[in-house]
């Protein structure tokens, strides 16, 4: 088998080690890899004495990782026994379903002891375990004596040593005890450090929250004065098109026929409040001139003869809603 495996890797080194120190049987435990599978091992053990199991003998199987022994083992247990489910992995403080839990000093021997500590306790929900009567636990204990496993092929009943001192089974039993003990307490150390981070991260949670919030505010106010201030000039920079794109308003200059009628139209108002005689007089010394109306072409010549006041009135009245109308449609067209 050496010659199959590195022997330079600690977990090679380690199991072979294990197995030259577990290759005779004793009386409480029995345990060694397979021919062809060093980190496959077959296991029997002995009901506790005192209990229902008592006189039973009890096949199993040990899966261990490569990284063993700083991994734990998964457990697996064939005979029909009462406690445990068969050919499933079972949950216990040193099998890989705690990892937590698990220390690199034990090895299979403690994993042993510890199966035959575990089997007395109650179950308490955990995967693999049965709560069968005490009456059922006796009758597979007693039947357990011939159960045959297909890979050993070989007896429960003979894989185990017939006879020991009465003191090394004591002490094996009391090994036991203790290494459940340890494991024991073990699990409430560890349950109870949950707790307390659980507790711990409880009251932490709130103010995680409140931090979170805070932070998030600073993040969005440079966001939202960016928003502001980009507001702000879209504003700017629509008026600004505005201005552009409204016309600028001619200023209203007076022709020198408006000059003319508004001199006219003084003149009748003034001339209303003198003699007739003297506005008969004034009046044919009187001229105006009339500029070339925007409708007529240049070269049309300009009418002759001086109109009267009235129509020159109405004339450049027409001219100047002629110019709002022209301003008008300009503005509107630009717009």
């Amino acid at each position: 088998m050496e010659q199959r495996y590195n022997t330079r890797s600690p977990a090679v080194k380690r199991l072979m080690r294990e197995a030259m120190e577990l290759r005779e049987p004793t009386f409480m435990y029995f345990a060694q890899p397979l021919e062809d599978n060093l980190f496959e091992w077959h296991f029997t053990i002995r009901g506790p004495e005192g209990t229902e199991f008592e006189g039973g003998f009890y096949h199993g199987r040990i899966i261990l990782p490569s990284e063993y022994p700083m991994k734990p083992p998964s457990i697996i247990l064939m005979t029909p026994n009462g406690r445990f489910s068969l050919h499933q992995k079972i949950c216990l403080s040193a099998s890989s379903y705690h990892p937590e839990l698990w220390q690199p000093s034990w090895s299979i021997r403690t994993v042993l002891l510890a199966i035959i500590g575990f089997m007395p306790t109650e179950g308490v929900g955990a995967v693999g375990s049965l709560d069968c009567p005490t009456v059922e636990r006796r009758r597979l204990a007693k039947r357990s004596l011939e159960w045959k496993c297909e890979v050993c092929a070989v007896p429960n009943r003979e894989l185990l040593s017939s006879g020991t001192e009465e003191g090394v089974q004591k002490k094996a039993m009391e090994e036991a005890a203790d290494i459940v003990s340890q494991m024991a307490f073990k699990a409430r150390s560890e349950a109870e450090v949950q707790q307390q981070k659980k507790a711990l991260s409880q009251q932490q949670k709130p103010q995680q929250q409140q931090q979170q919030q805070q932070q998030q505010e600073k993040e969005k106010e440079p966001q939202k004065k960016q928003g502001d201030q980009q507001d702000t000039d879209e504003v700017v920079d629509s008026g600004k098109v505005s201005e552009d794109v409204s016309p600028a308003t001619p200023p209203v200059t007076s022709s020198p026929t408006d000059q003319s009628d508004e001199a006219t139209a003084a003149g009748e108002v003034g001339g209303a409040r003198e003699d007739p005689e003297t506005q008969l007089r004034q009046r044919p010394q009187q001229t105006s001139v009339v500029s070339p109306s925007p409708l007529t072409s240049p070269s049309e010549p300009a009418p002759s003869g001086p109109p009267g006041g009235f129509s020159l009135f109405l004339i450049v009245l027409l001219l100047i809603c002629i110019f709002i109308l022209v301003a008008r449609r300009l503005i509107i067209m630009c717009l």
